[in-house]
């Protein structure tokens, strides 16, 4: 580690992850953008699947974290950083046991960090196999 960063190529598989993977379960925290880059306009973009990867992998719990501000800081195509005012919403982590797919499960991270933003649900998550199962017969509450 070099200052406690590592890169993480786009397009590299999950071969990539293995790294990451192995500090989560040594009991390192790391700092993931599971969107794969800055949003122009603020707003909270579609999340990768490679957070939700990792975490399954790693069997840990995801604490979101909604940073806002960052764009104007470092905009895209600006080599050098700008002053400006940044804040951070921290929410409650996030377990993905029992959510069976990975798509589900990204779904779920993606939508607490757009609530920790104060967006709407972008998509919805699919209930794990465990929620369904608890669900009445028909699906009414």
């Amino acid at each position: 580690l070099f200052m406690n960063t590592f890169p993480v190529h786009r397009g590299g598989g999950t071969k990539q992850l293995e790294y990451p993977v192995s500090m989560l379960k040594r009991g390192w925290s790391i700092l993931i953008y599971p969107e794969g880059g800055r949003s122009k306009s603020g707003q909270v973009q579609k999340f990768k699947h490679g957070v939700t990867i990792m975490a399954k992998a790693a069997n840990v719990p995801v604490i979101p974290i909604y940073v806002e501000g960052l764009r104007n800081v470092m905009p895209k195509g600006q080599r050098t950083p700008q002053p400006a005012a940044v804040s951070a919403r921290i929410g409650p982590p996030v377990s993905l046991e029992g959510v069976e797919s990975v798509a589900a499960a990204t779904a779920l991270l993606e939508n607490a960090m757009r609530a920790l933003a104060g967006m709407p649900p972008h998509r919805a998550a699919a209930p794990s196999a465990a929620e369904a199962a608890a669900q009445p017969a028909g699906g009414g509450s």
